[in-house]
């Protein structure tokens, strides 16, 4: 198998590339096509999913949902595929692994789509302190870090698994060996014992927050079936309708309410439905259409139908906000706030405003939020894990812009080639920002109207950098060289000797909770403090290293076999599950 980003063979037994950090699977462009009467039941096993740092890519003109959500070793996809439609062109946002190889430091932010509700006090969600992971070699269930606490799939063959967004619990599917009918099952962190739920389902979707689990049952030549939700923490299970189509469906973040389509005909003849527990479901619409995202009061419903237009139900009726968008959207992560693309612009919208915000003359590309905050697939869009996106760092396809924080308009901050990588990175309170342009480091100390910038770096052509959460330390790398910035006057080299990575540019990552940089010199891993005095060595034969919650993770070319350490304290410790 060779990796879909930089190209490098990647041994059977990897879960992500040992040289730039992607993940073992391909992202395809689009959805495949999918014939809804004889969809193939033959499972893939999934692989433990890495989190990715959404960049832009050119998305392909939406299609036909497939009838079931589908397993496959890419990821195990908790969304809607849109329905098909002519030819578009789309410059939005996908959310696909980034990997400018000269700024490893957003690769493996962490190891799973996961988020920790609450953060660390912070407007932002970001990832469990515990995170449920799943090994589709060794079939086991585990808790990062600690190699004993395991759960093991017997008897079972896994079909798919999906994550609540704090990754401390997972529904999945599984069958036993010559029986088609599939079982739902829950396991959370804390004693990884699996809990069945229902049998025969074949269709299921687990909440962002993961005290609600949606499937379905008795679904008939791959069409439709009866919806249930599930309460987690009670066991109560709820009937929604009967009818529905599989896949097509987006939860509220508190998995209380759920719109889904069924009746379904073509992808232009279906009719979109909201329904919740407690609360009898309501047709919405019949004009074809996809179910983008729902609030958790259950009263506000954006979608889309096959004629390209972006509708919001505000609990009465449906008002059509704008025509002619892409099929690329952007949530908050209760669903309030939506970022669209129409005609290669972005726009903005909430539920209770009267108009859309024209946020940039740009493509959004990505959202730059601070580390470890989360991306979230919930059906049509992607739910991330702040508040608002108001005082957000946007970036377009050649200019980074800041969303002022009453949602009004956007100012730019700086220009940048589209076949550069950008290096940027949002501190942990979205207040400040260090960035990379043009090969000068700039930081702005706070983001606002009135907002300057401060040259900090110059002499060297920045290729790469890493920055402490809160940019209190900030690390550059150019001309096999390493700086610690002290301030805008001084800048203090670590070592003139730094290993070019194999694709171009450097290796570095941050070690939050050790306070140092890490990086690699003749093959070998070194870390530092804010000085050449600092330097310690850690490993040799060092392939590259990443970022990993407060620790990193580096990687071992042991003659072609990759072996995985993580390291947040002085002694490194080996990943056996990977």
């Amino acid at each position: 198998m060779f990796c879909n980003q930089c190209g490098k063979e990647m041994p059977n037994e990897a879960l992500f590339c040992p040289g730039c950090g992607a993940k073992r699977e391909v992202i395809p462009n689009e959805a495949p096509v999918v014939n809804t009467e004889t969809v193939a039941e033959t499972p893939v096993q999934p692989v433990v999913p890495v989190q990715e740092t959404p960049v832009m890519a050119q998305p392909a003109a939406p299609v036909q949902p497939a009838a079931p959500e589908q397993p496959v070793q890419a990821q195990p996809v908790a969304g809607a595929v849109p329905p098909a439609a002519p030819a578009k062109k789309s410059g939005g946002f996908p959310f696909k692994i980034m990997i400018p190889v000269a700024i490893a430091f957003v690769l493996l932010a962490v190891i799973l789509v996961a988020v920790l509700l609450g953060g660390k006090g912070s407007k932002y969600d970001t990832y469990a302190e515990k995170e449920l992971m799943y090994n589709y070699e060794e079939d086991v269930f585990y808790v990062f870090g600690d190699e004993d606490t395991t759960f093991e799939i017997e008897e079972d063959e896994m079909y798919s698994v999906f994550y609540s967004a704090d990754q401390s619990r997972a529904a999945y599917l599984s069958y036993e060996e010559g029986d088609d009918s599939k079982m739902l099952y829950c396991i959370d962190n804390k004693n990884l014992e699996a809990k069945l739920i229902a049998e025969d389902v074949y269709f299921c979707k687990m909440s962002y927050d993961g005290e609600y689990i949606a499937y379905l049952q008795d679904v008939k030549d791959g069409k439709e079936g009866d919806l249930y939700i599930y309460c987690v923490k009670s066991g109560d299970i709820t009937q929604i309708d009967s009818d529905v189509y599989p896949g097509t469906m987006a939860l509220s973040s508190n998995g209380k309410w759920i719109a889904y389509v069924k009746d379904y005909e073509s992808y232009d003849e279906n009719t979109l439905c909201l329904g919740g527990v407690g609360r009898e479901s309501v047709e919405i619409d019949d004009d074809g259409c996809t179910p983008i995202s729902v609030t958790d009061n259950g009263k506000y419903l954006y979608y889309v139908n096959a004629n390209y237009k972006l509708y919001l139900y505000n609990g009465k009726e449906s008002e059509k906000i704008a025509s002619d968008v892409n099929y690329d959207f952007c949530v908050n992560k209760d669903a309030t706030e939506i970022l669209y693309i129409k005609g290669d612009k972005t726009y903005y919208h909430t539920v209770k405003a009267d108009d859309t915000v024209k946020v940039m003359s740009d493509s959004l590309y990505d959202v730059i939020l601070p580390e470890d905050t989360v991306y979230y697939n919930n059906g049509g869009a992607y739910m991330l894990g702040l508040e608002t996106f108001k005082g957000a760092v946007l970036q377009g396809q050649y200019e980074i812009f800041w969303f002022n924080n009453k949602g009004t308009d956007s100012e730019t901050i700086c220009y940048y080639a589209y076949d550069d990588s950008f290096a940027g990175k949002v501190s942990e309170d979205g207040k400040s920002f260090v960035y990379v342009s043009s090969g000068n480091l700039f930081k702005i100390d706070k983001l606002s109207e009135d907002m300057e910038e401060t040259l900090l770096y110059t002499d060297v052509y920045v290729e790469a950098m890493v920055a402490s959460d809160d940019l209190s330390k900030i690390y550059v790398a150019g001309d096999d060289e390493l700086y610690y910035i002290k301030n805008a006057d001084k800048a203090i080299e670590i070592t003139n000797d730094l290993s070019e990575y194999e694709y171009g540019g450097y290796a570095l990552a941050y070690n939050e909770k050790m306070g140092k940089v890490f990086f690699i010199e003749d093959d070998t891993l070194c870390y530092a403090g804010t000085n050449e005095k600092s330097v310690e060595e850690v490993e040799d034969d060092v392939y590259n290293v990443y970022e990993k919650d407060e620790g990193v993770i580096f990687v071992i070319d042991d003659d072609g076999d990759y072996i995985y350490y993580f390291m947040n304290s002085k002694e490194p410790v080996e990943l056996e599950l990977y």
